[in-house]
């Protein structure tokens, strides 16, 4: 006895296929179901479908490169450029995210098609607040350089951890909005924390270099320091993991709208800029027939 066919609808998807409204990984769920992050109903993509968006998300949008980048935040967010000996070597390796941050956007994500489908002035502040970083660590590297005089140490530092916490704290905060508008319950939430989180670790690092600068007894002012440390380390940590989450499922969000319009586009007869061209050519207009000539006698 033949079993029945099942149906394509019902089938588990077996490799990384980002949901359509969140960008949760749907892998392991059946299609035809619900997305266990923001409740969407799964739709059955084909595997080239599912590996041009792919494409489109690292080779063009160049927002990956825009999460990576945000490791560099953690350093001056922590609060732990204040370190005695430490901080300027940390300095020098933490320098360069801003800056490649800054090189992704100008060079690709600006130019990229993925544009088209971002959240209301999402590239934009992007753009602004990775300038305004990049020149905060451009401060504090000229100031270990000798550069700018040493006696600006405190306030290059402390610039660049205020620049650092607004930067992630405002980019959860666009990524908590945008959520909110593709209907997603729970992300929300999730960067809302994340911003909250980046303010806090901002201002805990305030708090540290209050500590020595207020504080004369030696051992209070190492106990408190200390602990300004552990505290701004563990919150700027918890920012940096949503945020760098939060550009990856924006960035899943947009090639997979990318790939909707491409195929709407495609079914309705138009063909999209990215393809070559297969339409022939109208032909050119018949010339109209002359009437005879007659004749006269």
């Amino acid at each position: 006895m033949n079993r029945p066919r099942q149906n394509p609808q019902d089938q588990r998807v077996e490799q990384a296929m980002p949901c359509e409204d969140c960008g949760y990984d749907l892998r392991g769920s059946m299609t035809g179901s619900r997305c266990p992050e923001c409740g969407a109903k799964i739709r059955s993509r084909s595997p080239a479908a599912i590996e041009g968006m792919r494409i489109d998300a690292i080779h063009e949008s160049g927002l990956p490169q825009v999460a990576t980048s945000q490791i560099g935040s953690f350093v001056p967010l922590a609060g732990f450029l204040l370190i005695p000996m430490i901080g300027p070597i940390l300095t020098i390796l933490t320098a360069f995210g801003p800056w490649y941050r800054l090189l992704a956007l100008q060079l690709r994500y600006r130019n990229s098609r993925l544009r088209q489908f971002e959240p209301s002035g999402f590239g934009g502040t992007m753009l602004i607040l990775a300038w305004l970083e990049s020149l905060a660590a451009l401060a504090v590297v000229a100031t270990l350089l000798g550069v700018i005089p040493s006696s600006g140490w405190a306030v290059t530092t402390l610039v660049y951890s205020l620049t650092a916490s607004i930067s992630v704290a405002t980019t959860c905060f666009l990524i908590a909005r945008a959520t909110t508008e593709w209907g997603s319950t729970i992300a929300p939430k999730f960067f809302y924390i994340g911003s909250a989180a980046a303010l806090l670790a901002g201002g805990t690092a305030i708090c540290g270099r209050v500590i020595l600068l207020l504080v004369t007894n030696p051992e209070s002012s190492a106990i408190g320091f200390t602990g300004a440390l552990i505290l701004g380390g563990v919150l700027a940590a918890i920012a940096i993991l949503i945020v760098r989450d939060g550009i990856a499922r924006l960035d899943s969000v947009l090639a997979n709208d990318l790939l909707d319009t491409s195929r709407t586009e495609t079914s309705d007869g138009v063909v999209p800029a990215s393809l070559p061209s297969t339409v022939d050519p109208e032909p050119l207009p018949l010339e109209p027939e002359r009437p005879p000539i007659r004749r006269t006698d």
